[in-house]
């Protein structure tokens, strides 16, 4: 293994952005906070991982791992704001939503009372919603959504 391998990570928040850098050789975590920079959220975690590698003599040219999060989409969800948009899913999913994941403390708790809703509706399509490869005319491919007819299911005889 490399001697000098760090592995860093960064997490972009709506007013900080944090970044870590650990050397495997002498296991130690150096840290650095910087401002996020919303107009350019990438140029706050450059600098953030550039100070914490620095903090330990690295360049990063011996960075072996990087790990990315984005706590600032979390917020606008928590927070109810940001860019309207649109779930699209095949019948039979529309309340995925509501359901959630399936890791509450009272997982059968009929009489739990639920946060109002973050979303105005729901609407399913009756067809299967599949991403195609699309090629051009040129080198390039691009993805395009269609629709497709929704299965139909054989009974057996």
């Amino acid at each position: 293994m490399n001697e000098q391998a760090h592995s860093c990570a960064s997490d972009v928040g709506g007013t900080f952005t944090d970044s870590i850098a650990y050397d495997e050789a002498t296991q130690t975590i150096t840290v650095s906070k910087v401002s996020t920079t919303p107009v350019n959220r990438a140029q706050g975690t450059v600098t953030g991982l550039k100070r914490a590698l620095l903090l330990q003599g690295g360049t990063g040219s011996e960075v072996v791992y990087v790990g990315h999060g984005m706590t600032t989409a979390t917020n606008a969800v928590i927070q109810r704001k940001g860019a309207r948009t649109a779930f699209v899913t095949n019948r039979g999913f529309r309340d995925i939503l509501l359901i959630g994941r399936q890791n509450r403390p009272t997982l059968f708790d009929i009489t739990i009372v639920r946060p109002s809703n973050w979303y105005r509706g729901t609407s399913a399509s009756p067809s299967a919603v599949v991403w195609r490869r699309a090629a051009r005319k040129s080198s390039r491919s691009t993805r395009r959504m269609c629709m497709r007819s929704p299965l139909r299911s054989r009974r057996p005889m």
